[in-house]
């Protein structure tokens, strides 16, 4: 079941990558709630369901970030349901122009092959912290 949940969650990250709406609905439980780590670029601190996921993703972090690109670098299979992956976003801030790359991590709680919680974190450490990883 683990590889199964680490195939599920490289592969959400290709469909967001790749900007397909219909097809992130499908990679999401229909209960998905995420926490994302960077309140700057978010109007909310708790998404709960597809759309509202796919909105932040496909909407509002794109009005904030223009050009906004992510990409997996590292992935993690955990205990039980759990894959802590490790990214990376870019993007230019909107109306400065400032070139914007993070790396930051998520975990994701995966429930038949569908991410059903993901709470994301600034940083790599942070992540690997909270996940009980060495650093």
């Amino acid at each position: 079941m683990a590889r199964e949940h680490v195939e599920a969650v490289r592969r959400a990250y290709e469909i967001f990558a790749c900007g397909d709406r219909e097809a992130a609905m499908e990679v999401l439980d229909p209960d998905v709630v995420w926490y994302p780590a960077v309140d700057l670029l978010t109007e909310q601190s708790i998404y709960h369901g597809p759309e509202a996921v796919c909105r932040l993703v496909f909407e509002e972090i794109p009005s904030v970030l223009e050009g906004f690109e992510t990409e997996l670098l590292e992935i993690h299979d955990l205990a039980d349901d759990k894959v802590l992956a490790i990214g990376r976003f870019q993007g230019r801030v909107a109306g400065n122009g400032t070139q914007v790359k993070q790396t930051f991590g998520q975990l994701f709680h995966v429930r038949d092959g569908r991410a059903v919680r993901m709470q994301s974190y600034p940083t790599r450490r942070e992540a690997f912290e909270a996940a009980g990883l060495p650093v």
